[in-house]
């Protein structure tokens, strides 16, 4: 045995640490997963957008060169200073030329077959693949875009060279590990940038990637690249869906801190299964020698010879444990037969208490004190034992009214001794009362004082109210017999009345009509009662006595019954004639009645009780089932009755349920009990109550309770499993907050062991919190303090916790308060997290994303917004306002005359006055929520969120004096010699259901008719669905 304990052990901690081992590295390698994927999406969107706005802004400023009207009036130097005006802007631009209608270049190079230039022709401004220059044979893309004469006739191509170095830094800008990248393919799969391309032969990704990227499905898994690298991947297309950008992060990359943490867990599970292994087998040699000892001198005693002792030279070199051990076992031996007399008495007590447990049990002190109360008892009261342990039953479950009945009883009890029986009701936790038939007996010392007082009870309150609805129905029925009368009648041979006696004559004679004596029966009678009172009379002179039943109506024309038996009169043995005895039947009628109706309406409540129910004979056999008996056999209520118990429910014969039928007959008491029925695969309660003509018997399923059971063994059991083995921390804080449970990853997490976090209430000094800004937390703040308090769940609370060793963890924290059955707080269950290498990788991401979020949202001519920032701000703002029911206002701008301005001082004259203009504007703004972006052009637009119309229109006086006040010459400007403004401002109270465009409509009405008469403001707004224009 113990070599096969050895063995057991041995298996069962290889088992517990490859358990663990392998849900510790599922469970982490799925974080890891969709981490990295995360990741991936959030850097190619970010990319996507990025390349988006640059290609548009590169297409945008050769769009600027070709439709300027210097190619209309034939100034080359004009288109000449433009585009080196670009060039030198946006160095990006490797060339920037303009080839006419006949395709060639400066230097003699035919772009006819170029499908950009073919485009250019039909008149498409296009962006081309990646071509291979043919000056150099570097990769680059080409900007073009057609210039048409007023007659919009085919003049030639702006075209502008970028070669891809702008779009291959971003791309290795944002990489995972060693082995990741980010990389560019076209539409047919052919690398554009990344580790390969730009080769005599370009590398091509996987078809199957390809085409999964253009259905549109996501890459769950690892694949192995272009490259044969094992990688995580995610992708998006750019370009309006010409170009794919890839992010991949190398599978090994992604890993190596799993296999890490693999390598070592494995590690410490090895050092622990080998300690258990070196301590189970000392320990194992330590114990078994004085075990052997011990297990020969039970051995002994069990035998009967109560004289062994254990020589004390034997346990000399075991441990001071088997040594004490040793002297209690000789002790022990030496009052085994002492005690055996006690024993006898505390196994009596014990088989009492075990033989009834099926009944409400209760053991009390002499004062009425409680010191057991089985399950039955809780079940019945609804207070569990903990409850009302040590309690007064008298203050606990007796009734007021029946206190003193019940002290009374025990007294008789304590002074007479023996056992007593008694009825009382007990007073349920929802204050409901239930009559239990007692059974009470004292247990007495050797001495003869009284120790305990042991109540075994059975609820028999549905039964009393059973037994008292069939005894008013009884009682009913004996008054209704008890008040009938009887008319006696003799007729002679001839059938001639010779006689009427009784106290119901006159109510009879009306009956038979004027009754006379001499009289045949058919003179008061009609005929068909004659008919039938005169056959039955001719029976009986043959000596066959016979009953008949009739109907008349009384005096008063209300009809009657009366029944009339019909027997020979004799005169010692000579037939005289007919004696008739005649009674009204009509209450008697009316009794059966009721009668049927009384035991329709107990037939109705035995079939109403949800449990079995069975009647039986003195002779075993069953005389009423009910509906759920009957369901329970499975055979009908014809099949059943009359037949024997064991006969019709063979699982009851062999089962300590026919035991208790027999005392429950035998001793006439109720008695209880619960078995399990094989055939039925269910465990029933069974109360069984004697009665005067057999045995009532209740069935109550309570297997779904067994089941219960059962399931919360196991579930604890389960329980403890996984919290040991669940990769976050858990500990468990008590109501009053004391740490009583914390399992493994708790000590990881915290540095410390579990002892000493046990050892620590979850307020205590020890546990050092600060937010990520290094302000403790006071104790209030604790999530454990806020679920406490509150009784709500707190989620994804994050703080720092300083360990023992001066490190420093970052902890996300999920609190979830667990209540008892009154809604109290009992305890908070804690999960734990270490975000701390989660937490730097963010904060990088999160720095790059700020940086290319900076970028894609100015202008890159003003530094101040764009037109995309402007509408996504504009739509933040109207919907915030609309639930805060507050004004938003919008003052939209344009510089007069700016394309005059543009003709006179040239378009680097034009972009100066643009960022004075902006950076005027910008400087003006003085509140933080107000904000300006370039619209388009020389147009711009402020939005003054929570400002009324009078202070947007103050604004804008203001702004359109102060760049007057600038004194930007304006040489052919029509109503100042200086640039002036003209702006449109617009106020409105957003409602829900409309659309920001409203406003800004408005805004662009109230500028157009500011431009009417230039360098003005006109003001708009919408109240009560009506417009009302300042100017």
């Amino acid at each position: 045995m113990n070599a096969r304990l050895r063995a057991l052990g041995l298996v069962f901690v290889l088992i517990v640490g490859c358990a663990c081992t392998s849900i510790f590295s599922y469970v982490e390698l799925m974080h890891q997963e969709k981490n990295i994927h995360h990741q991936l999406e959030q850097t190619i969107m970010l990319q996507q957008q990025f390349i988006d706005k640059w290609l548009d802004d590169r297409m945008a400023d050769i769009k600027v060169i070709a439709n300027d009207p210097a190619h209309m009036t034939g100034d080359k130097a004009r288109i000449q200073q433009l585009m080196a005006l670009v060039k030198e802007n946006h160095r990006e631009f490797r060339s920037i030329g303009l080839v006419g209608r006949d395709g060639k270049t400066s230097d003699g190079r035919d772009l006819r077959d170029r499908p950009y230039y073919q485009a250019a022709m039909q008149g498409a401004a296009t962006v081309s693949d990646v071509l291979a220059s043919r000056v150099d044979g570097k990769r680059i893309i080409v900007f073009a875009s057609p210039v048409v004469s007023k007659e919009h006739s085919f003049q030639g191509v702006i075209m502008g060279t970028v070669e891809l170095t702008t779009i291959e830094q971003l791309m290795r800008r944002f990489t995972y590990g060693e082995q990741g990248q980010t990389y560019v393919v076209n539409r047919d799969g052919t690398l554009i940038t990344g580790e390969g391309s730009g080769a005599a032969n370009p590398l091509r990704i996987h078809d199957a990637l390809l085409e999964k990227a253009k259905a549109g499905r996501i890459s769950l898994h690892a694949y192995n690249n272009y490259l044969g690298v094992s990688v995580y991947g995610a992708y998006l297309w750019t370009k309006n869906g010409s170009w794919l950008i890839i992010g991949e992060a190398a599978k090994a990359d992604v890993l190596s801190a799993l296999y890490t943490e693999l390598r070592y867990a494995s590690l410490f599970i090895l050092l622990a299964m080998l300690a258990a292994v070196l301590v189970m087998l000392r320990t194992s040699k330590r114990i078994s020698s004085p075990v052997n000892q011990l297990l020969r001198g039970v051995r002994i005693i069990r035998d009967g010879d109560y004289h062994y002792r254990i020589d004390p030279g034997v346990l000399a070199s075991s441990t001071i444990e088997f040594q004490q051990l040793g002297q209690s076992f000789n002790a022990m031996s030496d009052t085994i037969r002492e005690r055996s007399e006690a024993l006898s008495q505390e196994r009596n007590f014990a088989s009492s208490i075990i033989d009834t447990a099926a009944s409400l049990i209760v053991v009390l002190d002499r004062d009425g004190g409680m010191l057991r109360f089985n399950r039955s008892c809780e079940q019945a009261t609804g207070y569990s034992f903990d409850e009302v342990r040590n309690a007064s039953i008298y203050d606990m479950l007796i009734p007021p009214e029946e206190e003193e009945s019940v002290r009374s009883h025990f007294r008789a009890l304590l002074s007479a001794g023996g056992s007593y029986r008694n009825e009382n009701h007990w007073r349920t936790r929802s204050g409901e009362l239930r009559l239990i038939a007692w059974s009470n007996t004292i247990v007495q010392e050797p001495n003869g004082n009284v120790k305990h007082i042991i109540g075994i009870g059975i609820d028999i309150t549905e039964q009393r109210k059973v037994e008292r609805a069939l005894g008013e129905s009884e009682e009913r029925f004996r008054l209704i017999v008890g008040s009938m009368e009887e008319v006696v009648a003799t007729y002679d041979a001839e059938l001639k009345l010779t006689g009427v006696y009784g106290r119901s004559m006159n109510d009879s004679g009306q009956a038979f009509g004027a009754v006379q004596t001499g009289m045949k029966v058919r003179q008061p009678m009609g005929a068909d009662n004659a008919d039938l009172h005169e056959q039955a009379m001719r029976l009986a002179l043959r000596e066959k006595t016979n009953v008949i039943e009739w109907s008349a109506e009384s005096s008063e024309g209300a009809p009657r019954s009366y029944q009339t038996s019909y027997s020979t009169l004799r005169d010692n043995s000579e037939i005289m004639g007919v004696v008739a005895v005649s009674r009204d039947i009509t209450q008697l009628k009316s009794a059966e009645e009721a009668y049927r109706e009384s035991q329709a309406r107990i037939t109705n409540i035995l079939e109403s009780i949800t449990d079995a129910f069975m009647a039986l004979n003195y002779d075993w056999t069953l005389a009423y089932v009910n509906s759920e008996a009957e369901s329970m056999l499975g055979r009908s209520r014809s099949q059943i009755m009359g037949k024997l118990l064991w006969d019709v429910f063979p699982d009851m014969a062999d089962s300590p349920m026919r035991e208790c039928c027999r005392q429950a007959m035998e001793k006439q008491m109720p008695v209880s009990t619960e078995d399990y029925v094989p055939h039925l695969k269910a465990w029933y309660s069974v109360h069984i109550y004697p009665s005067k003509v057999g045995l009532s018997i209740y069935l109550q399923d309570i297997t779904v309770r067994k089941e219960l059971e059962q399931t919360a063994a196991e579930s604890r059991l389960r329980l403890t499993s996984i919290i040991e083995t669940v990769p976050s921390g858990i500990i468990v804080v008590d109501q009053n907050g004391q740490i009583v449970v914390a399992n493994r990853m708790a000590e990881e997490i915290y540095g410390m062991s579990k002892e000493e976090i046990i050892s620590h209430p979850y307020d205590s000094r020890i546990w050092k919190l600060s937010d990520f800004a290094g302000n403790p937390l006071p104790v209030e703040d604790y999530p454990v303090s806020i679920a406490i308090r509150t009784g709500l769940p707190v989620s994804n609370s994050e703080y720092i916790f300083r360990r023992p060793n001066g490190e420093s963890a970052m902890i996300s924290c999920n609190c979830s308060p667990l209540f008892d059955h009154e809604g109290n707080v009992t305890s908070v269950l804690v999960s734990l997290s270490d975000i701390t290498g989660r937490i730097a990788t963010q904060t990088e991401l999160r720095a790059a994303n700020d940086e290319l979020r900076k970028l894609s949202s100015l202008d890159g001519l003003t530094g101040i917004f764009n037109r995309r920032y402007f509408n996504e701000q504009l739509r933040a703002e109207w919907n915030t306002h609309t639930l805060r029911k507050e004004p938003l206002s919008l003052i939209m701008l344009d510089i007069d005359y700016f394309k005059a301005y543009n003709d006179t001082y040239g378009h680097l004259g034009g972009d100066m006055c643009l960022k004075t203009v902006a950076s005027t504007i910008r400087s003006s703004l003085k509140k933080q929520r107000y904000f300006v972006a370039r619209y388009g052009g020389e147009e711009f637009g402020i939005v003054l969120p929570g400002a009324s119309l009078d202070e947007a229109a103050s604004l804008a006086e203001s702004l359109r004096e102060r760049i007057e006040s600038k004194e930007i010459s304006h040489a052919n400007s029509k109503v100042s010699r200086y640039v002036t403004i003209s702006l449109g401002v617009a106020s409105f109270v957003p409602k829900f259901g409309s659309e920001e465009d409203a406003l800004v409509a408005a805004a662009d009405k109230c500028l157009y008719e500011a431009k009417r008469t230039r360098n003005r403001v006109v003001a708009h707004e919408n109240r009560s669905d009506r417009e009302k224009v300042s100017i």
